[in-house]
């Protein structure tokens, strides 16, 4: 069964494309909660993070070689058919919605995506973070059915959740779970399985570019959490996106419309631009606390014990007061690869080699950070190659050869940045400040770090810049001569050639 003719000829009724207003009555029917004197939604899932365990590719696939099996599992086609027609029975019965979006915009690979939910909040989610349907050739059909419990025994499952993908088809199931990123990754993984064949590399990844400069692009890899969004939403700079994006010959350009920030304990002093953007009418405040609930609403909460940490917002790119209607920019200027360092080990900021961007992004090192997958509750030391391990349909060293190829071609400087723990004399689980990082960013940017190298790190080889500015020289310079950390860089560095060996076996 390839499309869904037996969802859209349905005698049922079915809601297609309907205004961002209509949707967003329609989900305070469902059970949304509007904002106290706003136009804004505030919607709770039963799920509040990916669920990495329900996550299968079909296998054997028809006319192609097979995916990474790094984090999905394998699920015979004769599964996942049964698992489609009943996704497909569940819909029938209840209100259907139907949204046609595009990933990425006005181009001969975009992915044009029909989506199937029973909710109305999700639908408008889709909306918000995908480009408006333009009829491309390349087209993916998405099942999404939260509210659909299955028995995983009878379908050989290991749990309730699933997100099936068939690949070659470009057909995704979502059952069982209501959190909305699961919509986002299953495209991004979907990308990630047809864009190399095409030579453009697709990447976990946030861009901005100079604001008086089009040729001064910056990329941001990393997990969430990391700091991509928070960093790439720079007021001195113009956004591209902040989450996945693909490199080709021509430069870099955004596979979305939309913008899906963490919201705990956000402020207005802390991130102003993102705080400004989820203002907008029609945003979507997922799992934050709602005071004064009420009849005519109640009032979205970010701080507090009770607020998630996975607790996001979804809005318009257009609603970021950088972002100026650009989806594309030329080749980067700078990368910076971004990880949470739990073991406060990696310096602030580092300068790498081709050969050592190629390492350090195909090892991935970070943490999974607290609530951001189902079961994680404190930051964990992880390695996930090429910044995005869960959403890769091909083997890890295949996107690491085209970054390879990349960088050598157009040359951009590489840096590693810890945004994660900072050292004093044992492990301190004080976080680098933001403002550090940024002004750490910035100085890279402006190519105010000499070329000098002042430090050499042990063991991992990684080079610290020599910089004008004291202050800065005095936080990114670590106690080399401290036991210590010696030792900790030592087992550090003996965990990336444990997990780089695994990955190139």
């Amino acid at each position: 069964m390839r499309q869904s003719d037996k969802v859209v000829q349905s005698d049922q009724p079915k809601y297609l494309n309907l205004a961002q207003e209509e949707l967003f009555v329609l989900a305070l029917n469902q059970g949304g909660v509007r904002e106290l004197g706003g136009k804004r939604l505030c919607a709770t899932t039963n799920i509040k993070a990916r669920s990495p365990e329900g996550k299968y590719f079909i296998h054997p696939l028809t006319g192609r070689g097979a995916p990474w099996f790094g984090t999905a599992k394998p699920m015979e086609s004769a599964t996942f058919n049964r698992l489609l027609e009943r996704a497909q029975e569940h819909l029938l019965r209840g209100p259907r919605f139907c949204e046609q979006v595009s990933a990425i915009e006005d181009h001969p690979l975009s992915l044009g995506i029909n989506f199937y939910t029973e909710s109305a909040w999700h639908s408008l989610f889709v909306q918000h973070l995908f480009f408006p349907w333009h009829a491309p050739d390349r087209r993916m059909t998405i099942y999404h059915a939260p509210s659909l419990e299955l028995d995983p025994k009878k379908y050989g499952l290991q749990s309730p959740v699933v997100i099936a993908m068939n690949l070659t088809e470009r057909i995704a199931l979502i059952i069982g779970t209501d959190y909305a990123g699961e919509i986002k990754k299953a495209v991004f993984t979907q990308l990630n399985w047809d864009l190399p064949s095409e030579n453009m590399l697709p990447m976990h990844c946030a861009c901005n570019y100079a604001s008086n400069n089009l040729a001064d692009v910056s990329l941001f890899f990393g997990l969430s959490g990391t700091g991509k969004t928070t960093l790439s939403a720079d007021p001195l700079r113009k956004l591209v996106g902040d989450d996945e994006h693909g490199w080709s010959s021509n430069g870099v350009f955004c596979f979305e419309n939309g913008f899906y920030p963490k919201t705990k304990d956000i402020t207005p002093k802390r991130e102003p631009l993102i705080w400004a953007g989820i203002q907008t009418p029609h945003v979507i405040f997922e799992n934050s606390p709602v005071d004064n609930g009420g009849d005519d609403g109640g009032i979205p909460r970010f701080v507090g014990d009770d607020c998630h940490v996975n607790s996001r917002a979804v809005c318009p790119l257009d609603a970021i007061g950088t972002h100026r209607g650009r989806s594309s920019a030329g080749h980067p200027q700078d990368v910076f690869l971004l990880t949470f360092d739990t073991s406060g080990t990696i310096p602030p900021i580092c300068t790498l080699t081709n050969q050592q961007a190629v390492y350090y992004f195909l090892v991935g090192y970070t943490s999974k950070v607290s609530k951001t997958e189902v079961g994680i509750h404190e930051p964990q030391p992880t390695f996930s190659p090429c910044f995005g391990a869960p959403f890769l349909a091909q083997h890890p060293l295949m996107y690491a050869e085209m970054l390879q190829k990349f960088l050598h071609v157009f040359k951009p400087r590489v840096w590693l940045v810890n945004t994660g723990y900072t050292w004093s004399g044992v492990r301190d689980q004080r976080r680098m400040p933001l403002e550090l990082t940024r002004s750490l960013i910035r100085t890279a940017q402006g190519g105010n770090f000499k070329q000098e190298i002042a430090v050499t790190v042990p063991h991992l080889g990684l080079f610290i810049p020599e910089a004008n500015d004291k202050g800065l020289v005095a936080v990114m310079r670590p106690p080399i001569e401290d036991p210590q950390y010696e030792k900790a860089c030592a087992s550090l560095h003996q965990l990336f050639q444990q997990k780089y060996a695994e990955i190139a076996a």
